[in-house]
């Protein structure tokens, strides 16, 4: 849920095309089209099947794929050590990542954060 939250924030600021994936699937279709300009942000907790996304990012960086790990292990790009501690606010924690992660993107690529195009301004319920 937090991967598909930062897809979506990542896409409406960015307006680069954003998908997210379980690490579990990611060997069944997506791994096809990994080439050197993938970049793939992988969301991680050494407690929960840490080995297997591991292995899903190596396959990916030897397809010379870019990517960038969160997670609470000290080897990553971006590392949460406290999370080891606090597993019940690690979601808290990587959905703020994420959500900036989303912001700084949007405004080094120069886009007007405060107002994304094309987003309707309210819901309506037909």
């Amino acid at each position: 849920p937090i991967a598909c939250e930062g897809s979506l924030k990542l896409s409406e600021l960015s307006y680069l095309l954003v998908q997210s994936i379980a690490s579990g699937e990611f060997k069944h279709g997506p791994i096809a089209i990994v080439d050197e300009q993938t970049v793939v942000i992988s969301l991680m907790h050494t407690q929960n099947l840490f080995q297997k996304t591991l292995s899903s990012n190596e396959e990916i960086a030897s397809r010379n794929g870019v990517v960038i790990t969160i997670s609470d292990d000290k080897n990553s790009s971006i590392s949460i050590p406290q999370a080891k501690d606090f597993i019940h606010t690690y979601p808290i924690l990587l959905t703020i990542i994420v959500q900036l992660l989303s912001y700084y993107t949007a405004k080094k690529l120069g886009n007007d954060i405060d107002k994304p195009r094309n987003l309707a301004k309210s819901v309506t319920v037909e």
